[in-house]
């Protein structure tokens, strides 16, 4: 069994994370089989080896996460990488995002054991959605560039490869409690069956519970986490594996952001805010949450979401903005090799997921017209009408709906809801021509579809709520309220959507090995199609109407990539490598879902680059040093943007032809001068700019003839969103065995905040967005492990403390250039973004017992 296992999991390619099984048995057939496994794991989710491939990589182990991520989001670990930036965003739990070499993760693929993860419709990802994956991983790697990645699936800023393995271990289990900021309290237990029935069955399980008050005000969290694996091993040739996984959680968000001043006015001087905001935006304390409103605990209505009504979070305050979701992905993987040349994997998957996110909703039902305000502005600015800083205020929202005689409400919460569903199935072929040729066939098959739609979720006081006939037509105009219709807690408001989405892409690839050199190359090419239906909107082109419908043609793209790695000598390995996509864009560049109309003429998103890299480590495993340096070129970008023709008549443009151009240079290093003493470091030196100004026609919704030009002059202007030049500190020190502390240095500067492209309309504002602070933040890691012996088994024990941002440096983690709801007077300096400070000082402590 033992030889044919192993060519089996070499080359099966491997998805589940049931792959790496435990094993209670000592046999050399068994310790064999669940090494193979995991690196069949690895090979099935393009994992870049070092001195093997020809892309630059970074990969953040089970050992390095355990000590430095302390149950935040996950990409917080890649922070320490070269290119990345990984934000927490506002504080609410699964609210982070990351950025690699200045693209955000619509271009950046993320993997969960090889399977897709990226939003079909917009490429996004939603961290809460797998708020378990950290603690199952066994390891995440981040491939900057193309990558590795041998799917049809564009990867341009890079890759993210996600190991989950909490099946690991022995037979036994592993049990966790954390506690931290915020009431932070969390429970992890983990069980594992070992190898059953003759050698081929092994079952997996994890549970984790979260809860806490949140570090920023009212970023409370409400979550659970589950992992079910299982892995059968049919016979030499065939293995089956299963993996179920989900997180369904609910959290508070600190959604919006704040000019500066209303954080903290000192602050607000120092980096050279104008003192004459501070009226209009007056300081309200560096944990200010906008989204919650206390409200009376008299107050007993239920709000409905997730087709239920319940309680709300906290009988005493209310929610403006929470958000609430689970998405569940289930895998079944079969491992075939039926012979020593060829083997096959095939992995089918489903994801399917309901929630959405909180919001208020308003329409005037005052008879003279009187415009209930949205909450309590604590500031007013009277030169623009409705700039300053609010406070949501559901209280004062409560009480009028109350006082309303006829008992309907005049403002309520509503959800926006999300219920979406995903097949798909991925099929990879290895030949084996020789010792050092292989060829490799795959597809990727892909079908989704997302529904869309408002809900009520609260009436805040009120029987009903009157809603306007104009956003249905299905609704009667002649309704007693002149145009209005009474809906009810969970009745759809405002939309009511249906996108679809079907992938299909294949790729083949060749790769050459030798002593000396590898090399591949690979062609892949995809076509994706677009549907949409408005189950709001009547047909009026059909006999009989019917929904619209818009179903645009498919759309193709391809890609091709290859490079080489050249190992000169047992220590240094130079690389080289290059690609070129044509890219379908996303959803929203072929169909405005709002409008409910087609672009009709879409253009694909090209994309080229090129990266040459050395690696070096010396014969005595103390230093290695990895440097690289890379061009990528975006050209034909799609953006879109709602404007007003005229003041009854609105337009989209649809601009396409946009260019940006991503270099630099990256340098990550490790130096370990004794046992006791690591040293690593990174650095990367980026210029991120666009590289022209465009043209485009804005047409009617209502009118395709009534339409003009729009020029956008965005030429030279610095890419925002992230900082382009990092450098990263880290000292380890382990004194004696079992104990280790870490000391990490995160520094982050040229840094300018985020804009829309769109919104660069005037010829005469060529001003770069707003730089923002350079910063340094500090982490403190402290990890104590030992073992006790009882009458019934061996206990492994880790003690551990997180100390994030340790100094307590006040520092901003994310920036709008001329926030239309928080500059002051629009000059691209401090006083004109809206903001988010960085967390406080906050910990994470607690201990992990294995049996």
């Amino acid at each position: 069994m033992k030889n044919n296992i192993r060519k089996l999991t070499l080359t099966a390619l491997m998805a589940s994370a049931m792959t790496s099984v435990s094993f209670a048995q000592d046999s050399e057939e068994i310790v064999e089989l669940q090494a193979y496994v995991v690196q069949g794991v690895e090979d099935f989710a393009a994992r870049a080896v070092e001195g093997v491939t020809p892309v630059s990589f970074s990969t953040v182990d089970v050992e390095q996460m355990q000590m430095e991520l302390g149950s935040r989001d996950l990409p917080m670990v890649l922070e320490t990488t070269p290119s990345v930036y990984a934000s927490q965003d506002g504080g609410g739990a699964g609210d982070a995002r990351i950025n690699v070499r200045g693209f955000n993760q619509r271009n950046v693929a993320v993997l969960i054991n090889g399977i897709p993860q990226n939003d079909m419709e917009n490429g996004w990802v939603y961290w809460s959605n797998w708020d378990g994956v950290a603690d199952t991983a066994e390891s995440v790697q981040v491939q900057r560039g193309m990558s590795n990645v041998n799917l049809a699936t564009p990867s341009v800023g890079g890759t993210l490869n996600i190991i989950t393995n909490p099946a690991g271990q022995n037979m036994g289990g592993v049990f966790k409690q954390e506690f931290g900021s915020g009431n932070f309290l969390k429970t992890s237990v983990t069980a594992h069956t070992g190898l059953m029935l003759n050698d081929k069955l092994a079952v997996s399980a994890a549970l984790i519970r979260k809860t806490g008050d949140g570090i920023i005000d009212k970023t409370w969290t409400d979550a659970w986490a589950y992992y079910v694996g299982a892995t059968y091993v049919i016979n030499d040739q065939n293995r089956l594996d299963f993996t179920f996984l989900g997180a369904p959680q609910r959290h508070g968000q600190n959604l919006y952001d704040h000019n500066v001043a209303e954080y903290d006015q000192d602050f607000a001087r120092k980096i050279g805010a104008d003192p004459a905001s501070f009226d209009t935006y007056p300081e309200q304390g560096r944990d200010w949450n906008e989204n919650w409103s206390p409200i009376t605990k008299a107050y007993k209505g239920k709000q409905s979401f997730n087709g239920k009504t319940e309680s709300r979070y906290a009988d005493d305050y209310i929610m403006e903005r929470e958000n609430y979701f689970h998405k569940p992905l289930a895998s079944l993987n079969w491992a075939w090799e039926p012979s020593d040349a060829l083997s096959v994997y095939t992995a089918f998957y489903w994801s399917g997921g309901e929630g959405g996110g909180t919001g208020t909703y308003y329409v005037s039902r005052a008879p003279d017209g009187t415009r209930y305000p949205y909450g309590r502005q604590i500031s007013f600015r009277g030169d623009v009408k409705g700039f300053g800083a609010y406070q949501y205020d559901a209280q004062a929202n409560y009480d009028q709906n109350v006082s309303n005689p006829d008992g309907n409400s005049t403002s309520i919460l509503r959800n926006s809801v999300n219920v979406q569903n995903t097949w798909g199935a991925i099929s990879k072929a290895t030949y084996t021509v020789s010792d050092e040729l292989v060829i490799e066939a795959g597809l990727d098959w892909r079908s989704a579809w997302a529904k869309h739609y408002r809900e009520v979720r609260d009436l805040l006081g009120g029987q009903y709520f009157w809603e306007s006939n104009a956003v249905n037509d299905n609704w009667d105009n002649e309704g007693p309220m002149g145009g209005f219709t009474k809906v009810y807690l969970g009745d759809k408001i405002a939309y009511n959507t249906k996108n679809t989405i079907d992938w299909l892409g294949a790729y083949v690839q060749a790769e050459y090995t030798n002593d000396k050199w590898t090399a591949f190359g690979m062609f892949g090419t995809s076509s994706i199609e677009y549907g949409h239906t408005n189950y709001f909107k009547t047909n009026t082109g059909l006999p009989g109407g019917g929904d619209v419908e818009v179903n645009p043609d498919a759309i193709s793209g391809y890609q091709t990539k290859g490079g080489v790695l050249y190992n000169v000598t047992d220590e240094v390995a130079f690389y080289a490598n290059a690609g070129h996509y044509d890219n379908a864009p996303i959803l929203d560049g072929i169909i405005d879902d709002s409008a409910s109309i087609a672009n009709p003429d879409p253009k694909n998103e090209k994309f080229t680059n090129f990266e040459v890299g050395v690696n070096y480590s010396n014969k005595a495993g103390t230093l290695a040093i990895n440097a690289d340096v890379y061009s990528t070129k975006w050209e034909d970008r799609t953006v879109t943007r709602t404007v007003d023709i005229s003041q009854d008549e609105q337009g989209l443009a649809t601009i396409t032809g946009l260019n940006q151009e991503h270099a630099g240079v990256e340098i990550e290093g490790t130096y370990m001068p004794t046992e006791q003493w690591r040293f690593d470091a990174a650095v990367s030196l980026n210029k991120w700019e666009y590289s022209n100004d465009v043209s485009s026609r804005v047409r009617s919704y209502d009118n395709p003839n009534d339409s003009y030009d729009l020029n956008l002059y965005l030429d030279g202007l610095k890419v925002g969103d992230a900082p382009q030049k990092q450098f990263v500190l880290r000292s380890t020190y382990k004194p004696f065995d079992g104990f280790s502390a870490s000391l990490v240095g995160k520094w982050n500067g040229e840094f300018y905040a985020e804009f829309n492209p769109e919104d660069r309309d005037d010829a005469n504002d060529r001003a770069q967005s707003w730089e923002t602070p350079d910063f340094w933040v500090w982490d403190l890691h402290l990890n104590y492990n030992t073992t006790y012996e009882t009458s019934w088994a061996v206990l492994d024990v880790t003690y551990f403390v997180h100390v994030f941002n340790l100094m307590d440096e006040t520092y901003i983690n994310e920036a709008t250039d001329n926030d239309g709801y928080n500059a002051f007077d629009f000059d691209h300096d401090a006083d004109d973004a809206g903001v988010k400070l960085g967390l406080p000082r906050n910990f994470n402590a607690g201990v992990k017992i294995r049996f």
